[in-house]
């Protein structure tokens, strides 16, 4: 869980015992449903900090049913990622490389892990390093902007919103000239027929587009609704 404006971070562990497979001693599994998801994120981050107006989450089934019914509750606009677009929810995947890289140099073979608490040493000590670590663009850390002190030494810090505002819109900028540099300049309408490129693993002459589909809708956020048969679905199309 990480909040974009600061870069505060929270990390929990998803249990991997079911109290009820442990009771009728089955194998045992990852309990990743809504309703789980639902409970560590109310826990770990609605019960500690102010309520967010919007949730960003990928579409994974975790965060259905339950997950939605909570943030309904609470008022909070969920805003799901679109399909095919894991650049929605960017920070996060960042985060990720970061806390894998930092659980390989735990040396797991020879660490001991405790039987009611396996991940908890691990985990925390992965939070308070990212929440302590310098972000170039933000020229502070997470606890700096959070709390107006640094984490380690008796240190207060200044906080210029309004600058680090225009660093983060400049680099969002050179982030996407960057990424586009190699795309071919096109401007959709609607009317325009598509191909939607399949990325699952195909078959043997299987096709790798989809049937050509018409634009319905053209939206600012450089996503488009597009007709398929009687359904229709909103896809990510770069238009730079």
């Amino acid at each position: 869980m990480l909040d974009p404006a600061t870069g505060w971070f929270e990390i929990a562990q998803v249990p991997y015992y079911s109290i009820d497979k442990v009771k009728e001693d089955k194998d045992d599994f990852i309990d990743k449903t809504s309703a789980r998801i639902s409970l560590i994120f109310e826990q770990t981050w609605l019960s500690r900090y102010p309520r967010p107006e919007e949730v960003d989450c990928d579409n994974g089934s975790e965060f259905k049913l339950h997950f939605m019914t909570l943030l309904k509750d609470f008022d909070i606009k969920p805003r799901p990622t679109k399909a095919e677009n894991p650049q929605g929810n960017s920070p996060v995947e960042r985060v990720h490389q970061v806390v894998q890289n930092m659980i390989k140099t735990k040396q797991l073979d020879s660490f001991e892990f405790d039987y009611i608490d396996p991940w908890g040493p691990i985990l925390s000590s992965v939070g308070w390093a990212v929440r302590a670590s310098y972000h170039s663009t933000l020229q502070a850390t997470p606890a700096q902007l959070v709390f107006g002190r640094d984490m380690m030494f008796n240190l207060s810090k200044a906080i210029d919103w309004k600058a680090i505002t225009e660093r983060k819109r400049k680099q969002i900028a050179c982030d996407n000239e960057r990424e586009n540099a190699a795309r071919i300049s096109h401007q959709y309408k609607v009317g325009d027929r598509v191909l939607k490129t399949t990325n699952r693993i195909l078959r043997k002459f299987s096709k790798k587009k989809s049937d050509p589909h018409q634009i319905i809708a053209i939206h600012t956020n450089s996503t488009v609704t597009i007709q398929k048969g009687v359904t229709q679905d909103r896809l990510s199309i770069k238009t730079y």
